[in-house]
């Protein structure tokens, strides 16, 4: 079977397209019908009640009721299933799909009596609806940022109209950089500048502070990416434990961008490239020892390595993740004495 690779040229990640797929020696018609390609953008339903805004960093917000008197906003990560048709939307580990592609390109909401076509506006700004959100928060030399677990991202923070009131809160919990405090919050998104300079990116924007959100506090991350020993406890879907008498799948990373680690027969080490939550490993370099018992999880070790784009950490539990916010690894954090 060769499989080949169809790209998204449409500003989000390439997707391995299984509806590509050929089988050897066999001739592609030259009629053949193109697999669908899901744009990032904003559908909705025709009269306008019920919307999907699916942003390019794979985050989608998903509003109802939106012209009556109570508007609910809810918000994760959408992921389309190639070959399917299907759109996954994944809402703080939930998954669930109501939405599915036509050849022809067109969205649909199904599940609720007849399909209904959505209409597509290329425009991706965010609802401007104020809803409940609990994040944690932390401010650091004049950077604000909220991790929100629903969706494994740190989120600038706007520093206008609650923001002080935010800040506040987070020094009345005696809290210091980095860590951060689990927050309820009434807010919305809205785009602006990178703090970094670059694109336009998601931020976080206050209208006010409702307290602490109750049983968020073991979700904000309490252990720094870099001078931690990382041990693998899933890889993909698979439960990863080492067998007596043998190590686990490590991961380190120091302060001055070198990665190391252990792979489950050979050591590895090589350079990593950090900006916010956006993670690239590599090239990475490995000895060559044989162990044939442990090949192939090494082999799909490396691929997860090789493969990470984002991370997130919750706890002390570190995840590496792909463009469109796949779980690759998952870790446990150790201390480095």
């Amino acid at each position: 079977m060769k499989i080949l690779l169809c790209s998204l040229t449409l500003g989000f990640a390439v997707s391995v397209l299984s509806g590509c797929a050929t089988s050897a020696g066999q001739n592609e018609s030259d009629d053949a019908v193109s697999p669908p390609q899901l744009q990032s953008g904003t559908y909705s339903t025709p009269d306008g009640d019920r919307v999907w805004v699916l942003h390019p960093n794979h985050v989608y917000e998903r509003g109802t009721g939106l012209s009556g008197d109570q508007p609910q906003v809810t918000r994760g990560l959408w992921q389309f299933v190639p070959g399917t048709g299907q759109v996954v939307l994944v809402d703080d580990g939930n998954r669930h799909s109501e939405l599915s592609l036509t050849r022809d390109n067109t969205l649909m909401l199904s599940g609720r009596g007849d399909a209904v076509a959505l209409e597509y506006d290329d425009d991706t700004d965010p609802i401007e609806q104020d809803r409940p959100m609990d994040v944690c928060f932390m401010t650091m030399a004049d950077a604000p940022l909220a991790y929100d677990s629903r969706i494994r991202r740190h989120l600038p923070v706007v520093m206008e109209e609650a923001y002080p009131v935010l800040e506040a809160f987070y020094r009345e919990t005696g809290k210091q950089p980095p860590e951060s405090a689990a927050v309820r919050v009434q807010g919305h998104w809205v785009m602006e500048d990178a703090p970094d300079g670059g694109d336009d990116t998601l931020h976080l924007k206050v209208a006010s502070v409702e307290g602490v959100a109750a049983g968020l506090e073991s979700r904000c991350p309490s252990t720094a990416l870099p001078g931690t020993y990382w041990s693998a406890t899933r890889l993909g879907e698979m439960a990863v434990a080492p067998e007596q008498g043998q190590r686990e799948l490590e991961l380190q990373l120091n302060r001055e961008g070198k990665a190391s680690g252990f792979a489950g027969c050979n050591r590895f080490n090589g350079d990593y490239d950090r900006r916010g939550d956006h993670l690239a490993l590599g090239p990475l370099a490995s000895t060559r020892m044989m162990c044939p018992a442990r090949s192939e999880i090494e082999a799909e070790y490396f691929k997860a390595l090789d493969e990470t784009r984002r991370f997130a950490i919750e706890g002390d539990r570190l995840y590496l993740m792909d463009d469109e916010g796949h779980t690759l690894v998952a870790f446990k954090a150790r201390e480095i004495n």
